[in-house]
């Protein structure tokens, strides 16, 4: 078993996110070892562990080349504004929607965070100048809560070297 999961693309990150969606998709119970990481967030989600109503296991994606959580941009249409038809989405913590099994390719959602007082963060990644990807993870220290986006990228996920799991959550 690679990574903690049943299938064998030859990728541990492709694995495991291919067996996050299985068991968000079908709630089939996975065990593990360690009291944190992925299998265990895996079977918090589906084994009953974690009684919340949980639905989701958030994910934060390291890069090869860097070692550095990955950061994505997303645009989404703003309703709410006159100036522009468009508001720029980006953040560091992402839902699998979906894991191709043959190309390992992946559908994420990106998470923004609910902070103190209930205002809405989808704007996580750093300035472009300081891309080291981890200001974006502390900034999840100031969060209430994971809030959905609504804007998907895909991703090649040869291109990661690690996958880090968020106990299961009950996204807004």
């Amino acid at each position: 078993m690679s990574c903690g999961s049943e299938f064998f693309t030859s990728n541990c990150v492709c694995d495991t996110l291919l067996a996050i969606v299985e068991a968000q998709d079908k709630i089939n119970p996975i065990t593990d070892e360690c009291e944190f990481g992925c299998s265990r967030a895996i079977q918090e989600l589906v084994g009953g562990v974690n009684t919340s109503g949980a639905d989701t296991i958030p994910v934060i994606l390291i890069c090869k080349s860097t070692c550095s959580p990955f950061q994505a941009v997303g645009v989404r249409r703003d309703t709410h504004s006159h100036h522009t038809p468009f508001e720029v989405v980006c953040g560091c913590v992402f839902r699998v929607v979906d894991v191709d099994p043959e190309t390992c390719c992946a559908t994420l959602e990106i998470l923004g965070i609910k902070k103190e007082g209930g205002n809405t963060d989808f704007t996580l990644c750093e300035d472009a100048k300081h891309n080291s990807g981890f200001g974006c993870v502390e900034n999840l220290n100031n969060a209430k809560a994971l809030v959905r986006s609504g804007v998907c990228i895909t991703v090649d996920l040869n291109c990661f070297c690690g996958v880090s799991c968020i106990f299961p959550q009950n996204l807004l």
